[in-house]
């Protein structure tokens, strides 16, 4: 059992692999308008991490907020660059 298993884990990881990229490829058309959601969601997520707030929270948790955020950006940029990439724009 142990001996099959690890011969066909690869085949069937590459197979639901390029299943699922075959599936996605329909959905390339909604790549802009679900990059500029990302987008909005990653401003929304600075605006929230830099505003004043009246109950003055724990700077260490603002610190946080603030890294989570600029995290997101980065993640972002990195997505949008990888696609701009892989269409050949």
């Amino acid at each position: 059992m142990i001996l099959g298993s690890c011969c066909a884990a690869p085949w069937a990881v590459g197979l639901l692999g390029a299943a699922t990229a075959a599936t996605l490829a329909r959905y390339h058309f909604l790549q802009p308008f679900l990059l500029a959601a990302a987008a909005l969601s990653v401003g929304v997520a600075l605006w929230l991490a830099y505003r004043q707030r009246p109950d003055r929270r724990c700077q260490v948790e603002r610190f946080r907020m603030q890294l989570l955020a600029w995290g997101s950006v980065a993640v972002l940029a990195a997505f949008i660059l990888l696609a701009r990439r892989m269409t050949g724009e």
